[in-house]
């Protein structure tokens, strides 16, 4: 009788880590799927106002909204950004000369995307740019200060328009 429970203490001993690996997997595997929160990842170092937090929010979820429209519509499914993420990271790790369009263009050939996944990809971004520059037009001097300058260059950014991007002849062509 004691080895049956000396076999049963050590059992549990022995299961219970496994169990509580799992536990915690499955915790972080929850939170990287919540878009809503890796927008407002960005923004970690400010404290917003509780007036801005229900804006930013809802901004927030307006724009995820939006993306993942932009992004059916498209035929863009969680799979293909995986393996267009993959790509990118192969290629950025390669010394190239090539300009970040090129770079962008050669990342969604290896990765399969056609011309509307592109596209829809593109709109995904533009909403994203807007939602930041929304967000950070809330803020004030003092919160802004806290945001990384690459976050703050994002915001300051024009949207592109178009034609933008082409030559004085490619314009004068197109007329």
């Amino acid at each position: 009788m004691k080895f049956k429970s000396v076999a049963m203490l050590l059992l549990a001993v022995m299961v219970s880590p496994v169990v509580a690996q799992e536990t915690d997997t499955k915790k972080k595997k929850k939170g990287r799927g919540n878009p809503t929160a890796q927008l407002m990842r960005q923004f970690k170092d400010v404290e917003f106002t509780e007036e801005q937090k229900g804006k930013v929010d809802a901004l927030a979820k307006e724009a995820v909204a939006a993306m993942k429209t932009a992004r059916e519509e498209a035929g863009i499914t969680a799979e293909m950004l995986k393996k267009r993420a993959a790509a990118q990271k192969e290629m950025r790790a390669k010394e190239t000369d090539q300009k970040p369009a090129q770079l962008m263009k050669a990342v969604n050939e290896k990765a399969g995307f056609t011309e509307k996944h592109a596209e829809g990809l593109k709109k995904a971004n533009t909403i994203r740019q807007k939602w930041i520059k929304d967000v950070v037009g809330l803020l004030s001097e003092e919160q802004q200060s806290k945001l990384p300058e690459k976050l703050l260059q994002a915001a300051k950014r024009k949207s592109p328009k178009k034609g933008a991007g082409k030559g004085k002849k490619a314009k004068a062509d197109d007329k």
